[in-house]
């Protein structure tokens, strides 16, 4: 394996470079071995700050993995169902279609599959809570049918996110986050919000664009959810992402502690919904067989 290693720093440099991309870290495990683990380039072009392995990033909807693991954890203790209606424990959702209010799931929500597009305007930047957002899904107009197709859904993920933290009896998601998977987990360096990795650390890489016209890299602003995104507001470290994903190939094991029930870390991973197979899916993949999971993504790979 060493011997395949090798090479990888040189290539992944002259990646960055083809990309214009500032910086990058990087590691490749093997179940519980750490095989490679590096940063390269800048985190912050300004300063000349370097990018390491315990640098934070924002990981946008990598977030949704984490939010799911919530629900699952809830589900193992018997709190929550994978298939119950969530009216059950949710009295104040509803959705346009009747018919989706009454019958829609947990499981349904995380897999985009409940007949609402995006309707991202409704709530991206808006500053509206969880609970107000939860109070516009009913004004919201679907366009499919109850689990007729796969619709990419910020807000339902906002929807479980709100509704775990009152379940678990802990004040919001953040919380949530915290006390059931980031502290037992050892991650340090990972925060449900931007405002709480500003608070506590400056190892963290700045936001850039690059121009298409000039390929010139150039500052953007962070994107900040005050009130924390269960969709999409986590931020963390290669080095802490590294102990998750040992999480998810070790059948729900962190060192010698069953973190989760292997059952239930199946349900994250396995095809829910089948998503339209867009034309760079295809180039990358040479398939047109994608899924959606709970949260995750399923893609074949060679």
């Amino acid at each position: 394996m060493s011997n395949r290693i090798d090479g990888l720093g040189a290539y992944i440099e002259e990646t960055l470079d083809s990309w214009h991309a500032p910086g990058a870290a990087v590691a490749v495990i093997r179940e519980d071995d750490v095989l490679y683990m590096s940063g390269y380039g800048l985190r912050n072009i300004q300063t000349g700050d370097p990018v390491t392995a315990h640098s934070c990033f924002p990981i946008a909807s990598m977030t949704k993995a984490f939010t799911t693991m919530g629900a699952a954890l809830l589900v193992d203790e018997g709190l929550m169902d994978w298939d119950k209606p969530l009216r059950d424990v949710m009295p104040e959702f509803r959705l346009n279609d009747e018919y989706a209010t009454q019958h829609a799931t947990l499981r349904d929500l995380l897999s985009h599959r409940t007949g609402l597009p995006r309707h991202d305007a409704v709530w991206y930047g808006t500053g509206l809570t969880h609970d107000e957002i939860v109070k516009k899904l009913r004004y919201l107009k679907p366009n499919g049918t109850f689990r007729e197709k796969w619709q990419y859904n910020n807000m339902m993920f906002e929807v479980v996110g709100h509704l775990t933290a009152r379940i678990a009896g802990v004040e919001n998601w953040e919380e949530l986050m915290h006390q059931r998977i980031f502290e037992p987990l050892g991650m340090t360096a990972t925060w449900a919000t931007y405002q709480g990795m500003v608070d506590n650390t400056d190892n963290y890489a700045m936001p850039y664009r690059v121009k298409r016209s000039t390929k010139e890299i150039e500052p953007i602003p962070f994107y900040v959810d005050p009130s924390g995104s269960p969709a999409g507001s986590i931020h963390s470290s290669l080095g802490d992402l590294v102990t998750w994903l040992k999480v998810h190939i070790n059948a729900g094991r962190s060192g010698e502690r069953q973190f989760v029930s292997a059952g239930n870390l199946a349900q994250l991973h396995k095809p829910h919904m089948l998503r339209p197979a867009g034309g760079v899916d295809m180039q990358l993949f040479n398939t047109t067989l994608f899924a959606y999971g709970l949260g995750w993504f399923v893609d074949p790979y060679r």
